[in-house]
């Protein structure tokens, strides 16, 4: 017998809620099915590359921040800028700008620590005629080079990116601190010193060696 008016049947009750909405129209999920495929035909796997990491970060943001926050934020504009311009200028790659910190990769080591040093130039030249010295912004700078794991839209991860990051903690503000690896491939390549600083990765107990730069007077 036939169903009565009003009424699906269950071929087409089973149809609609095979259905799902997608911007904002209905599309059969075998459809969707096909879509889906198609995109994880089509992404990359991440790859492993070999690239030396700096990792930035801001000394006593928040201090900065409670005393001027507009002018705070401004500083940290322009800070942003330094960094962007000196990172492209060296052929490296911005990956992140979150709060008052900045990742950042290079494809030599060289590359890396000639724009580290090039940036904290730049930020204490900035700030050194018309910044009081209490509201000044400084930051820390850690470099380390190694494999690390590149996703398709460029983000880096793995344990030479967390290094580099426990490095730029051991430096001084202002400086740039970098690892026994980054030291042995740039000495005699860049005019730099180094002034050993194991005391202080020992106390982080996750960086073995590291060293600290002191760019040297012209």
């Amino acid at each position: 017998m036939a169903p009565a008016q009003g009424h699906r049947s269950c071929a087409s009750i089973c149809r609609v809620v095979n259905c799902q909405l997608k911007n904002g129209s209905f599309v059969s999920g075998e459809s969707m099915t096909s879509t889906m495929d198609t995109a994880g035909i089509s992404e990359s796997p991440p790859r492993r590359r070999l690239l030396a990491v700096l990792s930035a970060d801001a000394v006593g943001y928040t201090r900065l921040m409670s005393l001027d926050d507009r002018g705070t934020v401004a500083t940290l504009d322009a800070a942003r800028a330094v960094f962007s311009a000196e990172v492209a200028e060296h052929d490296g790659r911005v990956i992140d700008m979150a709060g008052d910190s900045v990742l950042a990769v290079f494809e030599t080591a060289t590359a890396a620590v000639t724009a580290a040093l090039a940036i904290q130039r730049q930020l204490a030249a900035y700030q050194a005629h018309d910044v009081p010295d209490d509201r000044r912004m400084r930051f820390r700078l850690g470099v380390h080079v190694g494999d690390v794991i590149e996703k398709t839209d460029g983000t880096v991860y793995g344990d030479r990116v967390n290094i580099a990051a426990r490095l730029q903690g051991l430096a001084e503000a202002g400086g740039v601190a970098v690892s026994q690896a980054v030291q042995g491939i740039v000495s005699g390549r860049v005019q730099i010193g180094f002034v050993d600083i194991a005391a202080r990765a020992h106390m982080d107990g996750h960086v073995s060696r590291a060293v600290e730069l002191l760019q040297r007077s012209a």
